[in-house]
């Protein structure tokens, strides 16, 4: 779903992005809009980590522990991929011992 020129939502990530309060998809949705011209590597100074993967995946670091997952395209079009919360990443993807969730 485009919501602005330069940002897409994944189909995957719809419900989530829609379940958020307007005013938050707002300051997202102008984050995101600073992020498309700029190269990935001043993202740091805005919150923004490359995730170790195979292809170029990044993660904003939200208000109140809400993470959104994306990658930029070669045209600089920002694709949502994935909206979750810290806690669900800590929960599922955190070491723990002999490797159990």
């Amino acid at each position: 779903m485009q919501v602005l020129d330069n940002v897409t939502v994944d189909l995957g990530a719809l419900i989530s992005w829609s379940t958020l309060p307007e005013a938050e998809r707002e300051q997202l949705l102008e984050t995101f809009a600073a992020l498309g011209p700029e190269a990935p590597e001043r993202w740091s100074e805005r919150n923004v980590v490359r995730l170790n993967a195979p292809e170029p995946l990044f993660l904003l670091r939200a208000a109140n522990g809400l993470r959104i997952i994306f990658r930029r395209e070669a045209d600089g079009r920002i694709v949502i991929l994935d909206v979750v919360l810290q806690e669900m990443l800590d929960r599922y993807f955190a070491d723990k011992p002999n490797g159990r969730p």
